[in-house]
Order: structure tokens, then sequence, then C-alpha cells
């Protein structure tokens, strides 16, 4: 009786070992699951953070490109407005000369008429003398 109910004893105390056992392998499986998906969250997190690094990288170069091709047009249409103004100042000092050059021939002109005048008031005065 006594050696019956220590081999139950002992049965049940094996039964609870084995028992604590699996559980035991259980809750390392689930360890290990949830650091290899951790470990996965990572490598995603990590690959998610170079993709955006990329991106940004990409996108400062673009920036960059753009900055330069900005500072380029900007300075074609400074030379092309400097050509302009040159050209521009080129024809007000023409149109200042031709208008200066018809002022002188205007002057010449009155000049010349008032000589002719007064010459044909001495003509007059001599033809009216005769």
């Amino acid at each position: 009786d006594v050696l019956d109910a220590a081999l139950r004893k002992a049965s049940a105390s094996l039964l609870d070992a084995e028992a604590l056992r699996q559980k035991a392998k259980d809750a390392e499986a689930r360890e290990k699951k949830a650091k290899d998906q951790g470990a996965a969250r990572d490598r995603e997190t990590e690959g998610q953070a170079e993709a955006l690094k990329k991106q940004v990288e990409l996108l400062r170069e673009s920036a960059q490109q753009e900055k330069e091709m900005l500072e380029q047009d900007r300075k074609r249409d400074a030379h092309k407005r400097d050509i302009l103004e040159a050209k521009a100042d080129e024809e007000r000092r023409e149109l200042k000369n031709k208008i200066l050059a018809l002022q002188e021939r205007a002057d010449t002109a009155e000049n010349d008429a008032r000589r002719a005048k007064v010459e044909l008031a001495k003509a007059e005065e001599k033809v009216s003398e005769a």
C-alpha cells in the first residue's frame, strides 16, 4: 500500500515534471519566435530607414540640380538683359545724335531764312529806291 502510494506519488511527480518541461519548451519556443519577429521588424525598420535616407539624398541632389539650373537661368537672363540694355543705350545715343543733327540743320535753315529775308528786304529797298 505504502509502496503503491509512493509509486503513484512518484508517477504524478514525473508527470508534473514532464508537463513543466513541456511548458518550459513552449515558453522557450515563444521567446525564440518573439526574438525572431523582433529581429525581422528591426531589419525591416532598418531597411525602411535606409530607403528613406536614399530618398532624402535623391531629393537633396535634385534640389541642388534645380538650384544650379535656376542660377544658370538667372545668369543667362542677366547677360541677355545687359546686352539689351547696351543696345538700348546705343540706340538712345544714335537718336540723340540724330536729334542734335536735325536741330542743327533746323537752326541753319532758320538762319538762312533770316538772311534771305534781310537780303529780300534790302533788294526790295533798292528796287523801291530805283
